[in-house]
């Protein structure tokens, strides 16, 4: 896999998370637990977001994949 796929699947994996975080925002546990497809989505949502194995992560830097999704800080 070259370096540049590695930072896309990086990018998505971190969207992933925010869509998650955003799923969840103002919701408590029992908003959750109440509702199954929330529920589901979040599960699948964080498999997504937690697929890289940690030495991917590790030798990228952080301040490039900020900067190839988008984002300027982490």
């Amino acid at each position: 896999m070259s370096r540049h796929d590695e930072i896309i699947r990086l990018c998505h994996m971190r969207d992933h998370a925010a869509e998650a975080i955003a799923m969840t925002h103002g919701k408590q546990r029992e908003d959750i637990d109440g509702d199954r497809l929330l529920e589901l989505a979040l599960v699948r949502l964080s498999r997504y977001a937690t697929t890289a194995k940690s030495h991917d992560v590790a030798r990228l830097n952080s301040s490039i994949i900020a900067r190839r999704c988008g984002y300027f800080s982490m």
